[in-house]
């Protein structure tokens, strides 16, 4: 009744790989989105994180009049620690720059939640 039932896996999987719609990874068969979604393009939006070195990791979150966040996450020490900055972008004269507007600096405490690291200055 079946007659594809006994294929073997390769031919399968070169298959599926012509429908863009099932891929098989690590042992399982799993649905991908199509190209032409409204969500793919979503996902791509995403930004992706710079890694500074081996500890040190950034994102940058901007809107469309390039303004937004930096966040950078210390990872060397015992504790883990974030950096947040928030920026704009100005024009001075002839030239565009970015401007910090303000930052602020956490870290990851043994309760697993941000807590405000605050500098005193005497």
């Amino acid at each position: 009744m079946f007659i594809f039932n006994n294929l073997p896996d390769e031919i399968i999987h070169i298959i599926l790989q012509y429908s863009d719609i099932l891929v098989y990874r690590h042992g399982k068969y799993m649905n991908r989105i199509d190209k032409k979604d409204y969500r793919y393009s979503l996902l791509r939006k995403i930004p992706k994180p710079i890694h500074i070195g081996t500890h040190n990791i950034m994102l940058r979150l901007t809107t469309l009049n390039y303004s937004g966040y930096f966040i950078k996450y210390d990872l060397s020490k015992p504790l883990t620690k974030m950096n947040i900055r928030f920026f704009y972008r100005e024009k001075d004269g002839y030239d565009f720059y970015y401007a910090f507007k303000s930052e602020e600096h956490y870290v990851l405490d043994i309760n697993n939640t941000w807590s405000k690291i605050i500098y005193y200055v005497m």
